[in-house]
């Protein structure tokens, strides 16, 4: 099984705008309101969606077409998060080939599974199958004693995070730590 990283550099230019949008749960039409909002114009700015593209809402597939045509066109950038890859994991484990489809149509998509929370026998399997790096997050390491959150735990095969937009600030988090941990 291919567990290689694959890592791109986005070369941002000082001038263009960046504009990140998450949790959109196949919401196409909120995606939609959302780019018109923020007066979205790909050929001056970066769009970054942040994950959880799909799965809550009832036009997943014509949200994930929507997320195609705008990168597509250069400038747009999707990562996958933890309920895009159940979805993934489904396709996988269920054989549906609808979207199969999906993923087949989006091939230079690179994906991060958001692997956080209750991680039993079935997760890691699925973990493992799908070839994906999991995350750590620098903040849980200091929760349970020598946790795989720690840095120097990571994974080889894993992105690291300092926090989760459950968190507190990095700033804040370490502006609230015991000193023996702060020193650490």
């Amino acid at each position: 099984m291919d567990r290689s990283v694959h890592a791109r550099k986005l070369r941002l230019d000082a001038s263009r705008r960046i504009i990140a949008i998450s949790d959109i749960h196949g919401n196409d039409a909120l995606l939609k309101r959302l780019l018109q909002k923020v007066d979205y114009q790909p050929q001056n700015d970066v769009l970054l969606l942040l994950g959880d593209l799909i799965e809550k809402a009832p036009h997943n597939l014509q949200t994930l077409q929507t997320i195609r045509q705008l990168c597509a066109q250069g400038n747009a950038h999707a990562l996958m998060g933890n309920c895009d890859f159940v979805c993934k994991n489904i396709v996988h484990r269920y054989n549906l080939d609808f979207l199969k489809k999906v993923f087949a149509a989006m091939p230079s998509a690179r994906f991060i599974a958001e692997d956080l929370g209750i991680i039993d026998d079935e997760v890691r399997e699925l973990l493992e199958k799908s070839a994906l790096p999991g995350m750590r997050v620098m903040q849980f390491g200091f929760e349970d004693g020598d946790s795989i959150h720690l840095p120097h735990n990571f994974d080889t095969y894993c992105v690291g995070y300092t926090a989760t937009h459950d968190n507190n600030t990095t700033l804040g988090w370490l502006q609230q730590l015991p000193g023996n941990i702060l020193d650490y």
